[in-house]
């Protein structure tokens, strides 16, 4: 039987410029310390032997002028502005000219990363996938064809946090150009039509938090912008704590919306169900047969 057990979600892809057509995203490569000033300010050299790269998965793609949550487990949330491009041909072990040949189209794009989580594990010499593998992290402006750009080089790549201008350089200043980018990760992985590579970012990078608004841009290229929403609430993780007075995911609190009953943990606030110790809380058990089962009530109240 060739039946699969579910179906996943389909790709995400970046409009055309033009509004002609999209471009499916199958990888995405991400360049590191490709500015020297970045690389400066995040306390470390640039290596000038190689590029170096790290991936974020397809789904990591996020609309360009949309909502993002603050995402869990970071307190660093940081924005990064660079220049994306996208492979048009396959391309194998190439030199720089036919590398430069493969790239379709350029836009911008952010790179948003938990930073204290890239740092400890930067640290620990561990990956950095849960700072930069983020969902929503792979913001992408439309697409501009190669040959409507020319050479890369002289363009302005800026960034504004609230309309306050946070990072502002020339794509000259990248340590690696791109077809030098698109040449030397060619010699490790067969490049083809959905790939998309972001180049690096220069210096200047920071914060944001819930309520922020990035924009930004590159000459010749669609502008690009972010905002920040706040976190996203997760009721099945959420539980009553005496001591705060909120819910932190213990069981056995004296939450007024919480009880117990035939081994699941129930809330007045949650859509949730949870299974948890066998307690059972006979002062609210007469609320869950006058409220139903879910315990709601109009006002979504006990």
């Amino acid at each position: 039987m060739n039946q699969l057990l579910f179906d996943l979600p389909a790709l995400p892809a970046v409009p055309m410029s033009d509004g002609s057509a999209y471009y499916p995203v199958g990888r995405i490569f991400c360049v590191g310390r490709n500015y020297v000033e970045h690389a400066i300010e995040m306390g470390l050299e640039v290596d000038r032997e190689a590029p170096f790269y790290f991936t974020k998965t397809p789904w990591a793609a996020q609309a360009n002028g949309s909502l993002l949550a603050y995402p869990p487990g970071t307190e660093n949330f940081h924005y990064e502005m660079e220049l994306a491009l996208a492979i048009g041909t396959p391309v194998f072990r190439a030199g720089k000219d036919l590398a430069r040949s493969a790239i379709h189209s350029y836009c911008c794009a952010l790179d948003m990363t938990r930073r204290d989580l890239q740092l400890a594990e930067r640290a620990k010499q561990r990956p950095w996938d849960l700072g930069k593998d983020v969902e929503g992290s792979a913001v992408f402006a439309p697409l501009t064809p190669a040959e409507s750009i020319g050479d890369i080089g002289p363009q302005r790549i800026h960034l504004a946090l609230n309309g306050d201008l946070k990072q502002d350089a020339r794509l000259s200043d990248m340590v690696w150009a791109v077809d030098e980018i698109v040449s030397h990760l060619s010699h490790f992985y067969h490049l083809r039509p959905g790939d998309l590579i972001l180049t690096g970012t220069p210096a200047g990078v920071g914060p944001v938090v819930p309520g922020d608004k990035i924009t930004g841009g590159i000459e010749g290229l669609e502008p690009i912008s972010l905002t920040i929403s706040e976190a996203e609430y997760a009721p099945q993780n959420v539980f009553f704590n005496q001591k705060t007075g909120a819910c932190d995911g213990r069981i056995g609190g004296a939450c007024p919306n919480h009880f117990d009953f035939i081994g699941l943990h129930l809330c007045a606030w949650q859509v949730g169900w949870h299974r948890a110790s066998w307690r059972f809380y006979a002062n609210k058990f007469h609320r869950f047969l006058e409220l139903g089962a879910w315990g709601w009530d109009r006002s979504n109240q006990w």
